[in-house]
């Protein structure tokens, strides 16, 4: 049965599917001896891929192939790697995390095969346990990438993997370092907007916040059409202009927040800042004539 996998998997089957409106390319197996089959047709067991086909004697049966054949695979950009980058930009560890795995269980099948999204699901599951701080299981995950044949792009996005988990370890110093040094050679805007963002999270943690305010405003001036990441960008340099008590910039620029992005997962933590800062600001001086209504601010920064 095996030998006439060729045969049994080169039906032909619907080329698009429609998604909200809109036809996308299917999901396709492409094996070493040039038979191809929607992956809608067939189911994994274990290793395998089988397709369900009509036995001589009119029976039902299985063509199974190991999966390990898969040459390539034509699959667009999978639904769950965009839910899970929207959940993790939320901070919804948990849903990015199940998300990527989704996609992990399928594609590790055929992980280093043209085609794969195996190593993206893998850099957004690394990234869940890292800000989890689920170091152990993140640990498991770093020699995986490391030994597989990345692109430019991926090695830039595990190099970043490794800073962010320096950073959430406190070791603020290297992971500036690493960073910094990954921004050089990067042509990605995608890749350059998520490592200035996390540029800023380093310097404002390390409460140089000028140069936290830098490394964030290069997100909307430069990167403007990575939309997903200006939210983190424009927050945190609201919060940085609060500390360094631009006290009329930063109520603009929060203000501006929840205009563009009511609904979204900045608009709570953005009305929270803004709150505190009115606070600040409208406060009467002869309530504490000793009082620095600057200073009151940054300590609201802090909340």
């Amino acid at each position: 049965m095996k030998n006439n996998i060729s045969s049994q998997l080169g039906a032909a089957a619907v080329g698009f599917v429609l998604l909200t409106g809109q036809q996308v390319q299917a999901q396709r197996l492409y094996f070493a001896n040039g038979a191809d089959v929607e992956w809608s047709e067939v189911t994994l067991s274990g290793s395998n891929i089988q397709k369900k086909i009509r036995q001589a004697d009119g029976k039902d049966g299985y063509a199974s192939i190991p999966a390990s054949n898969v040459a390539r695979v034509d699959w667009p950009y999978p639904a769950e790697l965009a839910d899970g980058a929207e959940a993790l930009a939320k901070g919804s560890y948990d849903e990015a995390l199940k998300n990527a795995e989704a996609v992990r269980a399928i594609h590790r099948n055929w992980k280093e095969k043209p085609g794969s999204w195996y190593v993206p699901a893998t850099l957004l599951a690394l990234e869940c346990h890292i800000r989890k701080n689920n170091h152990a299981e993140a640990d498991k995950l770093f020699p995986e990438l490391r030994n597989m044949p990345l692109s430019s792009d991926y090695q830039k996005g595990w190099g970043m993997m490794e800073a962010l988990q320096q950073f959430q370890k406190g070791m603020t110093g290297p992971a500036l370092q690493k960073a910094n040094s990954l921004v050089a050679g990067t042509e990605s805007s995608g890749t350059l907007a998520r490592l200035y963002n996390l540029i800023g999270d380093i310097q404002f943690k390390r409460e140089a916040y000028k140069e936290a305010l830098d490394a964030y405003l290069q997100v909307p001036v430069f990167f403007g059409t990575q939309a997903s990441l200006l939210p983190a960008a424009e927050f945190g340099a609201a919060r940085c202009l609060m500390r360094l008590r631009r006290l009329e910039d930063a109520t603009a620029a929060l203000t501006r927040i929840l205009e563009r992005y009511k609904g979204t997962w900045v608009e709570a933590p953005a009305k929270k800042e803004k709150e505190d800062l009115e606070k600040v600001i409208g406060a009467p001086a002869a309530a504490d004539p000793k009082a620095d209504p600057k200073e009151k601010a940054d300590e609201a920064a802090e909340k």
